[in-house]
């Protein structure tokens, strides 16, 4: 930890939080999207001064993400793919004139499919070169990388999407600071990270099921609005979003935390059918937030 400052406001002064599950070092695995090992975390510290809580590994976790592949994730972009339309709704709601929209960390591209369905100049950019071919492969603009990047050169957005994002970068002000590069004078933040003040984070402690390897960032409202403030952005709204999951995901995962059997091998049919349901989840543990430039 020599030389090393906080994350958000630069503080030296900061102390290692004690976790019952810390790995030091990670390997690809675990930084697949649907990785279910809740309650691991890398080496956690907090910032004395502004709160903010982070992870330190030895190299930046953008190397991780180059080679992950999760076909677990893509398997499930039907359904994951409605978030992505539900936030999209809200957004040209609140901005009806949004014409353009660039999504940093695309994954395999469901947000640019949507955002293209409903009539938005939509473009991403995504580290992982697995995700960005699956994503080319559906006929997708994403690109493969991260931001500052040769190919957006002189191109101006009136949204940047962060959705899920923000938590597994090591310096999120410097992603911000890029993000804001790529903005028009007007334009806005579209942003989605669990919030580690919620209720559920206090409930389930170090079994939230967002302390995971791969979130190297654990914001709260407070620290996110000084990292946004940091890097000249203002909050307009905050909300708390849904997310959509088949039943059988969601109990799959629910045996995490409790010892029932396993449903997915049945080979009754109504059993198959129930499970494929797929149904909106909401535990009030993320924050959603657009903010424009000040």
């Amino acid at each position: 930890m020599a030389n090393r400052h906080c994350p958000i406001c630069k503080s030296a002064d900061y102390e290692a939080v004690e976790t019952p599950h810390s790995v030091a070092h990670p390997t690809v695995e675990d930084f697949k999207i649907t990785d279910a090992g809740y309650g691991k975390t890398g080496p956690l510290f907090r910032c004395s001064v502004c709160g903010f809580l982070f992870v330190v590994f030895p190299k930046d976790t953008t190397e991780y993400y180059l080679d992950m592949q999760d076909d677990v994730y893509e398997q499930g972009r039907d359904y994951r793919a409605k978030q992505q339309k539900c936030l999209l709704q809200r957004l040209v709601k609140a901005f009806p004139k949004v014409k353009s929209i660039l999504d940093v960390g695309a994954g395999t591209g469901m947000l640019v499919e949507e955002a293209g369905k409903q009539g938005l100049d939509a473009l991403g950019v995504e580290p992982s070169t697995w995700c960005a071919q699956k994503a080319q492969s559906h006929g997708l603009k994403v690109l493969q990388g991260t931001l500052p990047h040769k190919d957006l050169e002189g191109r101006l957005f009136d949204v940047v999407a962060l959705v899920d994002v923000i938590e597994h970068v090591s310096d999120p002000v410097s992603l911000l600071n890029s993000c804001a590069e790529y903005l028009q004078p007007a334009g806005k933040i579209l942003l989605v990270t669990p919030d580690v003040a919620s209720t559920a984070a206090r409930i389930f402690g170090h079994r939230w099921w967002h302390y995971r390897i791969a979130h190297v960032g654990y914001f709260s409202r407070k620290t996110l609005e000084l990292a946004l403030t940091r890097t000249g952005f203002k909050i307009i709204s905050t909300s708390r979003p849904s997310w959509y999951f088949e039943i059988g995901y969601l109990f799959e995962r629910l045996q995490e935390y409790l010892p029932i059997p396993s449903l997915h091998k049945s080979s009754n049919r109504l059993v198959k059918s129930l499970l494929s349901i797929q149904i909106p989840f909401n535990p009030g543990d993320s924050l959603e937030v657009m903010a424009c430039k000040t």
